[in-house]
């Protein structure tokens, strides 16, 4: 993990990177002799206030080119806390591996200010598709909102529950699976992905409990 406390302005010009490495061929490159590719890292900054047009980065690494079976590294975690960020223009990138026997699972990415009790929990996965989805693993976890873009996707682990307070955005191609767990939403505004919720999960919305097994949140 790497960790960074500043008390002041935190400014990212450049690229932190901790990004899992590319698996590598050996040999004559048959599918037993090539290397997945590593998982991303954690990356947790604490600051008065993030500022630049940098890069922070924890993406799984591809697997070897020529491989049939070696699996592709997944997206790490990265969590920002700052009271201000009116100067960050950056990217916060948390992407599964690329190439693959199988594609890794998807990263997440938590921006708090500070000055607040609960952030944004955003799903991106740089619109790669096939790539496992980022888990809940609960049991209570919460945020104020919730972001699933270029076909991110996530999974609620069983008896696990997910509270999104405020609102929901997304560009149509996110999904959430509820599998056994509940995905409680308090939001007033709700758009732009799919909800799958089985006959084992649920969904609530505000104090109504919906069974249905497909939800599209849509509009304005």
């Amino acid at each position: 993990a790497l960790g960074r406390v500043v008390s002041g302005r935190a400014s990212v010009g450049g690229t932190v990177d901790r990004s899992g490495a590319g698996g590598s061929n050996v040999g004559n490159c048959n599918w037993w002799s090539s290397g997945g590719g590593g998982s991303g890292g954690s990356v947790w900054v604490d600051c008065g206030e993030l500022a630049g047009s940098g890069i922070i980065r924890a993406n799984g690494g591809a697997g070897a080119v020529y491989s049939y079976s070696a699996g592709a590294g997944s997206g790490g975690r990265i969590a920002v806390y700052a009271s201000i960020a009116d100067y960050w223009s950056g990217s916060l990138q948390a992407y599964s591996g690329t190439t693959g026997g199988q594609l890794g699972g998807i990263g997440t990415v938590y921006f708090k200010n500070k000055f607040f009790d609960y952030g944004r929990l955003t799903i991106n996965n740089n619109a790669v598709v096939s790539a496992r989805p980022a888990l809940i693993i609960g049991p209570n976890d919460a945020c104020e909102e919730l972001q699933l873009v270029r076909n991110g996707m996530l999974t609620i682990s069983t008896n696990a529950t997910l509270t999104v307070r405020s609102a929901t955005a997304g560009d149509i191609t996110g999904t959430i699976d509820v599998g056994t767990g509940t995905l409680r939403m308090l939001a007033q505004k709700l758009q732009g992905f799919t909800v799958n919720v089985p006959s084992t999960g649920n969904l609530v919305v505000g104090d109504v409990v919906s069974m249905k097994p497909t939800v599209h949140l849509s509009g304005n």
